[in-house]
């Protein structure tokens, strides 16, 4: 059983150092990407039904938005906040950050777009880095990173962050 889990985690290694060529690529080195996700997710059906630890500890159970909304106070809200880097061929150095907004009692998460991404990883976290490091008062951050979210909390005063990375393939 650990020989079949350490060769599945091997697979699923492989699949994501697959995942980031070109099709190009992967035709030119004759990489078959549906039949290695198919033996990946066989390897891992055929774990599962062997193992209840591995079954409880790879399931993915999926929270509907609507779950964390009810069960946020009235001055709570969840920020969820994306960083998507644009990938055409390859991945260019061009980042923006989605804001995803939840609060108690709406139907959907509020989206806020920061188009500046890479401005905010470089040049506004290093000034940001360098006011807490010298103490000094700092509005000027506030302007970069926070000036575009926070109408959409409503004055929310306890704030659950969490972030996440994605890829956008250009057409």
């Amino acid at each position: 059983m650990i020989k079949d889990y350490v060769a599945w985690l091997d697979k699923k290694e492989t699949l994501a150092r697959y995942y980031s060529l070109s099709k190009e690529d992967l035709s030119a080195q004759k990489i078959d990407l549906p039949t290695l996700e198919k033996e990946a997710n066989d390897m891992e059906r055929s774990l599962s039904q062997r193992s209840t630890d591995f079954s409880q500890g790879y399931s993915t159970d999926k929270t509907e938005f609507s779950q964390i909304a009810s069960v946020l106070s009235d001055q709570e809200a969840t920020v969820e906040f994306i960083r998507i880097q644009s990938y055409d061929k390859n991945f260019t150095t061009d980042s923006k950050y989605a804001a995803l907004i939840l609060t108690k009692g709406i139907t959907t998460p509020k989206l806020v777009v920061l188009d500046n991404g890479n401005q905010l990883e470089t040049r506004y976290a290093k000034f940001y880095r360098n006011a807490i490091q010298q103490k000094s008062a700092d509005t000027y951050s506030y302007d970069q990173f926070w000036a575009r979210v926070d109408p959409a909390l409503g004055g929310k005063k306890i704030l659950f962050i969490s972030r996440m990375e994605s890829t956008i393939r250009s057409a």
